[in-house]
């Protein structure tokens, strides 16, 4: 279950660089004066990527129906890039997906990871919830809750960081809907008596496993604007720092991962920042923290290829964990992106 919600009420930690969101906004040219203007095949391709990193679902789809007229003018780059987007959109508002803003209790086809199983959805007033209910020729039957009013909702997310990127309590509700799915990566995806001996002599471990995969389903699954509010959500529990709560726990290791991820080839992040310097105490978390409240409000399709890209990589155990510490030492500083670096304006 969810339990924190840190956007509506966080203050922003630390202090936002000089840099970071003045760029140009992606789909916008980063050009000299004297650069010959967008051809109309590079400004729709830049339509296109705007629309897409902006959540705006009808605005695309029409876009995309008028892919063909557009083709031969686009790079090969460019073409490819239209073909991702038009897969990671569907992939990000699944036909199932208005099941999700139901009033009644609904059952239908869910997919994450690529994997499908029954979703139980039962709405309700409580912010987000996944629980068993029974046990049916050998699988574990599982409920999940959320408020439909918060999904595709345009009503402004309260606090500052959420009014710093424009969120939505639609994004919100993406968020929760991702995550409580997301639960369902062990309950429904292991074998049934794996589940309950987890669950009957490992509970600790198990809750552990449950938040962590929901969490980065959220993180994976998301549309671009949620998931840089699924990058955010946990701050407060981390700051708070509750070691024995599992939702902190798995929050700490999957911002280890994307710190590893950003420090290992920062040239990759152009909306990412990092401290000026090595925090002096508890310097996993505290960057996790940093790095997480700072992200660029106007990111790169960039961005988003390799958030996309992470999440996958990282979400099974490949032996031992990359340390984020170990990064930093490597590249000598964690002031890299001080600057303000873009992606070009054809990527979006």
């Amino acid at each position: 279950m969810l339990v924190s919600l840190c956007i509506a009420a966080l203050p922003i930690w630390g202090q936002t660089p000089a840099s970071a969101g003045t760029g140009q906004p992606v789909g916008a040219a980063t050009q000299p004066a004297s650069a010959p203007a967008l051809t109309e095949a590079q400004q729709y391709h830049g339509k296109c990527a705007r629309a897409f990193l902006d959540g705006k679902w009808q605005e695309l789809a029409e876009l995309l129906r008028d892919r063909g007229r557009h083709a031969g003018g686009m790079t090969p780059e460019q073409r490819q890039e239209l073909s991702y987007i038009a897969r990671e959109a569907e992939r990000c508002r699944p036909n199932w997906w208005k099941s999700c803003r139901s009033t009644s209790n609904r059952s239908f086809r869910a997919t994450i990871w690529n994997r499908s199983f029954t979703a139980n959805y039962i709405p309700s007033e409580t912010l987000g919830m996944q629980a068993p209910v029974d046990i049916r020729r050998g699988r574990i039957i599982i409920v999940v809750s959320w408020r439909p009013n918060l999904v595709d909702s345009p009503r402004p997310l309260e606090g500052p960081l959420a009014q710093k990127h424009g969120f939505t309590k639609g994004d919100l509700g993406e968020v929760i809907v991702w995550h409580e799915l997301g639960h369902n990566y062990v309950t429904n995806f292991l074998p049934l008596k794996h589940v309950i001996e987890l669950y009957m002599d490992h509970n600790m471990l198990f809750h552990h496993l449950q938040e962590f995969y929901a969490d980065m389903t959220a993180l994976y699954h998301c549309s671009p604007k949620a998931r840089r509010l699924a990058m955010m959500f946990r701050l407060s529990a981390i700051e708070l720092n509750r070691e024995s709560d599992c939702h902190t726990r798995a929050a700490l290791v999957i911002g280890a991962v994307l710190l590893a991820e950003f420090l290992s080839q920062p040239e990759k992040w152009p909306s990412v920042h990092f401290p000026p310097t090595v925090p002096e105490k508890d310097a996993e978390r505290e960057g996790i923290m940093y790095v997480c409240a700072n992200i660029d409000k106007e990111w790169t399709s960039a961005s988003w290829w390799a958030t996309s890209s992470a999440p996958r990589a990282n979400a099974s155990c490949e032996g031992e964990a990359r340390s984020p510490c170990a990064a930093s030492s490597r590249s000598g500083s964690w002031s890299r992106t001080t600057g303000s670096t873009r992606s070009s304006a054809t990527t979006g």
